[in-house]
């Protein structure tokens, strides 16, 4: 996602801060269970930054974020239980019971507003101490983590895994770990995590692996009830149109690095989480949504077919358009049908997730009004949702997401606030009193 004037000067002033010794403290908590959980603080300052780690990690995974964020923040990183030098007296390790550990240190440092960072099952982790802490978290941030929630495992793959797990644990962890970093990263630091990992308590190991893969991540994201913004890698596709259909979701990305950006890449990992960090203070991007909502007199089947279908899109929509209807197909309607090419509308813009009779969503690109955002190729996206209400009568929500700050970008939300009233109002009318003429319009 490409930086913005805001966001640049507060990530230059939190860069510019002098380095600051800062002096970390140990402590340990009680977890809902009794488990003794241990963790680092360094730093003052609200919101206070809580870290959680990845799967048979530990809190030291997050040492080169400490010297940026310190100054400015209360900087805590966690040792989960059955990691790091928590307890290990569980039999079953949960993400509930994750979650429990986090809550158990924010309420031990008597912290108010918090924003959770959470990296692989760290980020799951922090969905639950969300649900556990109302009112307290402004927001979360993912690491290379979150980046489909409706996604599942096959259980054949899983089992198979286990099995691996149970007949050569070190194996198995060490050939997970580098399948997940780029072959032509610092050899060392491969093996250094790698080993790490390795070393961890199998039984541990083993039985978070399998919660983790049988959590309900969509209705972890529901009843976290906070805006997500992931910083994820380029290695595995993140669908944030269809997180949104469960939280407020964006999504930068740190590119040329694996699973572990934060160790691969730390300077460039640190602004990007800066940054984050800013915009989540500032209520973020990821706050704002445009939303609209109207009732079409029509069957459920006949308002996904209007918006699903080259002919359908041609009744209200657009007078032309090229509609592929899967994930990654072209989703251009064309306003301007006789134009040259590259003026004729919603060129390059393409179906990002759908579920049949219920959701697609698509990116959206900008009006030639604006030009500085149309010639940069730069993207919202949408997500429309179809419900029955009554027989013969559809609920249609939009939601367009992905706004950057920026006096051009503000300029696009205004346009696309009319525009997007225009559409649905059309949409009623065509279901109304028939098809659109698009000559007389």
């Amino acid at each position: 996602m490409k930086d913005t004037a805001i966001a640049t000067l507060v990530l230059g002033a939190l860069l510019a801060l002098p380095s600051v010794a800062t002096a970390t403290t140990e402590g340990s908590a009680r977890s809902a269970d009794g488990t003794p959980i241990h963790y680092l603080a360094d730093g003052a300052g609200e919101p206070a930054i809580i870290f959680i780690h990845c799967w048979s990690c530990d809190a030291t995974y997050w040492d080169n974020q400490v010297p940026v964020l310190a100054p400015r923040h209360r900087v805590v990183r966690v040792d989960l239980a059955g990691h790091g030098a928590s307890g290990l007296q569980r039999t079953r390790y949960t993400l509930p019971a994750f979650g429990e550990d986090v809550k158990a240190v924010v309420e031990q440092e008597r912290l108010g507003k918090v924003i959770l960072v959470g990296h692989s099952m760290g980020g799951d982790v922090m969905l639950e101490a969300a649900r556990l802490l109302p009112g307290r978290v402004l927001g979360l941030i993912a690491v290379d983590t979150l980046n489909d929630a409706s996604e599942k495992i096959d259980p054949k793959l899983l089992a198979a895994w286990q099995a691996a797990m149970e007949r050569d644990f070190p194996g198995f962890v060490k050939g997970f770990v580098r399948g997940m970093i780029p072959k032509d990263a610092d050899p060392a630091l491969v093996e250094r995590i790698a080993s790490d990992m390795a070393s961890a308590p199998p039984a541990v190991a083993r039985s978070a692996f399998a919660e983790l893969f049988a959590y309900d991540e969509a209705a972890g994201f529901r009843a976290a009830g906070v805006p997500i913004l992931a910083i994820n890698g380029t290695h595995f596709p993140t669908n944030a149109a269809g997180n949104n259909r469960y939280a407020p979701f964006d999504v930068v990305y740190q590119a040329k690095v694996g699973h572990f950006g934060m160790l691969e890449a730390p300077a460039e990992f640190n602004r990007l989480l800066a940054d984050a960090v800013a915009r989540i203070q500032k209520g973020g991007t990821i706050l704002r949504t445009l939303r609209k909502e109207v009732e079409v007199k029509a069957s459920l089947q006949d308002v996904w077919w209007a918006w699903t279908t080259l002919d359908g899109v041609r009744t209200f929509f657009a007078p032309d358009a090229r509609i592929e209807l899967r994930p990654g197909g072209a989703y251009e309607m064309y306003f301007g049908p006789d134009a040259p090419a590259g003026q004729k509308g919603g060129e390059g813009c393409r179906v990002l997730s759908l579920l049949p009779m219920e959701m697609v969503s698509f990116e959206w690109s900008f009006p030639p009004s604006i030009p500085s955002l149309r010639t940069s190729g730069a993207k919202t996206w949408v997500v429309i949702q179809m419900t029955e209400t009554a027989p013969g009568t559809v609920k249609v929500r939009l939601s367009q997401l992905g706004w950057q700050p920026g006096e051009d970008w503000e300029k696009g939300l205004a346009y696309f606030d009319r525009a997007w009233g225009v559409v649905l109002e059309r949409l009623q009318r065509r279901f109304a009193s028939g098809p659109l003429e698009w000559g007389k319009e």
